[in-house]
């Protein structure tokens, strides 16, 4: 699969909120405002982006060569921490202001379970080193498209009357799951001719 078709793919078809459901709480906060959410979503890419090519060069030169693929979520859990600490240390270097502007965002960033797993799955479908790089940022700003268009969804819906038990999360979920079903429609036809 060439990189514009990984692209698309993470973008709408194996959307991490979508298709995989990882990553949902930046879909689900519905008290941040735009400008956050924007920065929010592209230090999110940008650390995807890394994460991918941090774990995928650990999984190629240690892991394989040891044969222990069995300890890769360990392994990647620790490249993701020692990345939150650099990132730490790298920001109070440059402006402590401007680290304490991000430090909430960077240990949010660390905690969302998209990061492990858009590392998990670069390197289980075996991307290459680009690809990888290629599946972490696009994934990113997929998740950035699902919170656009989860909260645009459920801001419509603030206007309908709603039973008491689905208000909130369940409907959020729900419609969620309504979008990853139009979103499938693009998976043949489009994959194909990108191919």
């Amino acid at each position: 699969m060439n990189s514009v078709a990984i692209a698309v793919s993470m973008l709408l078809v194996s959307n991490l909120a979508f298709s995989w459901f990882l990553g949902l709480d930046l879909c689900l906060d519905r008290g941040a405002n735009r400008r956050r959410l924007i920065r929010y979503s592209v230090g999110l890419s940008s650390f995807l982006a890394v994460a991918s090519l941090a774990g995928w060069v650990g999984n190629r030169l240690f892991l394989d060569w040891l044969g222990l693929d069995v300890l890769q979520p360990l392994l990647f859990v620790l490249i993701i921490v020692g990345m939150v600490a650099l990132t730490h240390r790298v920001t109070r270097a440059i402006s402590v202001q401007w680290h304490r502007a991000i430090s909430g965002d960077i240990s949010a960033i660390a905690a969302n379970s998209a990061v492990l797993g858009v590392v998990l799955i670069a390197v289980r479908s075996d991307y290459t080193l680009f690809e990888s790089l290629v599946v972490g940022f696009f994934g990113g700003i997929g998740l950035m498209l699902a919170a656009a268009l989860l909260g645009g969804v459920l801001r419509t819906l603030e206007l309908e009357w709603i039973p008491e038990p689905l208000r909130g999360v369940p409907l959020a979920l729900i419609c969620a799951g309504l979008i990853a079903m139009a979103l499938l429609a693009f998976d043949p036809a489009l994959l194909a001719a990108i191919r």
